[in-house]
């Protein structure tokens, strides 16, 4: 709780000068493994003074060398400024359909779902493109992506929506689904399946 509460401090510290996330960007940039938890803070305060540039940056870390940094900047996505009237989540989402087909690191796949849940939420015409990509996100990851997605409430939404997935409870016969989760810690175990 303290430590959300921190972040929201820094956030809003970064946002009283435009100099100041520009700043914090370019000292996270140049030593990463000390200031990596900085990136996302630093990229949502400065994508509420400059929603373009700051969404440009976090897409060019999506695809950094630097783990760390591709983590907070996938998580970043979701939680960007995002004004009225500006259409960038078709840029957004891209850069999360490339991100699904290029990692196997199981936090940037679980932010993957966090950053689209978070893009469906603010435009629900996304919603079949966003949920093929958390299903993509869902079958490549493991325990951080479950765990996001039943966290977060994601599971409910995503059961709700009318997206033609079925969720329906495992049976004997698993080989007849073509997709199906292993929750472990989970039960009963959820089958995601075309309907």
């Amino acid at each position: 709780l303290a430590a959300g509460t921190i972040i929201d401090g820094f956030i809003g510290f970064c946002t009283r000068e435009s100099s100041r996330p520009r700043e914090a960007f370019k000292e996270i940039e140049a030593s990463p493994d000390e200031f990596a938890d900085l990136l996302r803070a630093t990229l949502i305060a400065g994508s509420r003074i400059d929603n373009s540039l700051y969404m440009k940056e976090a897409i060019r870390l999506c695809e950094d060398k630097n783990i760390e940094l591709r983590r907070g900047a996938v998580f970043s996505i979701g939680k960007l400024n995002w004004p009225e009237g500006i259409n960038v989540f078709d840029s957004a989402l891209a850069v999360l359909e490339r991100t699904v087909a290029m990692e196997t690191d199981d936090q940037i796949l679980s932010n993957v779902v966090y950053s689209a849940f978070a893009l469906l939420q603010q435009d629900q015409d996304l919603s079949p493109r966003a949920i093929d990509l958390i299903v993509s996100a869902l079958v490549k990851g493991d325990e951080y992506t479950l765990h996001d997605l039943n966290g977060a409430r994601n599971y409910r939404r995503l059961r709700e929506m009318k997206s033609g997935i079925k969720m329906e409870s495992a049976s004997d016969n698993r080989q007849t689904y073509p997709t199906y989760l292993n929750l472990k810690y989970f039960r009963p175990m959820c089958i995601l399946t075309e309907s």
